[in-house]
C-alpha cells in the first residue's frame, strides 16, 4: 500500500540524479517485484517516462520475496491475487 508513494519518490530522484546532463549512467534504481501482475505495465510506463524526461532508467528486477504474504493479504481483504499465475 505504500509502494506507489515509494515509486513516485524514486522516479523523482531518478529525474534529478539520473539526468543525462548529470550522469553518464543511472545512479538511482527502482525495484520491481516481478511476481506482481502490474509490473510489465509499470516498467513500460517508467521507461517511457525516462525517455520523455531525458534521464537514465535504472531498474532492479527481483523475483519476489513477498509472494505468499501478498497473496494472503489480498485473500483476507477479499481482493483478487496480485500475483502472476
Amino acid at each position: 500500500r505504500f509502494q506507489p508513494a515509494i515509486d513516485n519518490f524514486v522516479l523523482n530522484l531518478q529525474r534529478t540524479y539520473n539526468a543525462t546532463g548529470v550522469s553518464e549512467f543511472p545512479v538511482i534504481y527502482n525495484t520491481y517485484q516481478c511476481y506482481l501482475k502490474d509490473v510489465p505495465d509499470r516498467l513500460r510506463t517508467d521507461v517511457e517516462r525516462s525517455e520523455r524526461f531525458d534521464y537514465h532508467f535504472g531498474a532492479k528486477l527481483v523475483r519476489g520475496a513477498y509472494m505468499e504474504s501478498e497473496r494472503a493479504l489480498a485473500k483476507s481483504l477479499g481482493f483478487p491475487s496480485p500475483i502472476q499465475e
